[in-house]
């Protein structure tokens, strides 16, 4: 009993001194994501990105060289980027999730922001229901990152409804918030179909042949982590009675899992799977 006790106590003391170095330090954070969305007569969608990435730590995995941004589906083309900061930009697809790889002009490190701005040409983003053409979008989330501001401005010519809380200037209908790490922001945006004259329904998103993803970042390891301990939890009940009171019950799967596991359901609407940078450093690159 003391032998399997020592043994518990050493491999959660190893676990709590892997989850502190996965999670001890924040390695980058991005002060302003801004993205512009401009709608084409055939319902695509040619969209601008603009962020603002600080990188915070550039010891623990090396300067920033490069980053995976997500992007809706693989049906994109003329990707471009925008500015000197971006050496070589290329669609990449990634353990199943859609991205743009960005090699950028130089190494960054702690204290520095680098502005990363390009634009893509993405299709498969509507649903068609009766007269209505509806856009679904939710931009890329950064499981390990936060998100200050992020901004999101839609061209507002021929908008009929959308969900934004914070409404529509002179040109656009736009979306204004922060993003905690992992955390997502669906908007929904919906026209006339006829304001498209050479809409094809045959381009809608159902259509778009969306992969799943199965991610190996933090959130992975987190899991790992979790069942590791639900495991040790069991052991220690089943060996050490009385210590533990086994029928209160443990929460552990809470909201945030679903973009990374095939079995369970994924976002169909042209949202992103996920989408964040990776140092060179890490060993999935």
């Amino acid at each position: 009993m003391k032998k399997l006790k020592f043994l518990f106590i050493f491999v959660l003391g190893i676990l709590i001194l892997f989850a502190g170095k996965v999670y001890a330090n924040d390695l980058d954070v991005i002060d302003a994501y801004t993205i512009y969305v401009d709608p084409r007569e055939d319902g695509s969608l040619d969209i601008k990105y603009n962020i603002k990435w600080r990188v915070l730590d550039s010891t623990t995995q090396g300067p920033l060289e490069w980053v995976r941004i997500g992007i809706p589906n693989k049906n994109v083309d003329n990707i471009k980027a925008l500015g000197v900061n971006i050496k070589k930009i290329k669609y990449d697809e990634n353990q199943g999730n859609t991205y743009v790889r960005i090699d950028l002009n130089r190494d960054y490190v702690a204290g520095e922001v680098v502005n990363i701005a390009f634009s893509i040409h993405q299709s498969h983003m509507y649903l068609i229901k009766d007269d209505d053409c509806t856009f679904y979008f939710t931009p890329g989330w950064f499981d390990d990152i936060d998100v200050k501001s992020l901004k999101i401005y839609w061209a507002k010519d021929g908008v009929k409804g959308h969900n934004s809380k914070q409404g529509t200037n002179s040109t656009y209908v736009y979306w204004s918030t922060r993003l905690s790490k992992g955390q997502s922001f669906p908007i929904r945006v919906t026209y006339d179909v006829n304001y498209f004259p050479t809409i094809d329904r045959g381009k809608q998103v159902s259509n778009a042949g969306k992969a799943s993803g199965f991610g190996f970042g933090n959130s992975f390891k987190l899991f790992l982590f979790v069942m590791a301990i639900i495991i040790l939890i069991f052991v220690y009940v089943m060996f050490f009675p009385g210590y533990y009171y086994p029928y209160r019950g443990y929460g552990y799967w809470g909201y945030g899992w679903y973009h990374h596991y095939p079995f369970f359901p994924h976002n169909h609407y042209g949202g992103f799977f996920g989408g964040g940078g990776r140092r060179r450093r890490f060993w999935w690159k």
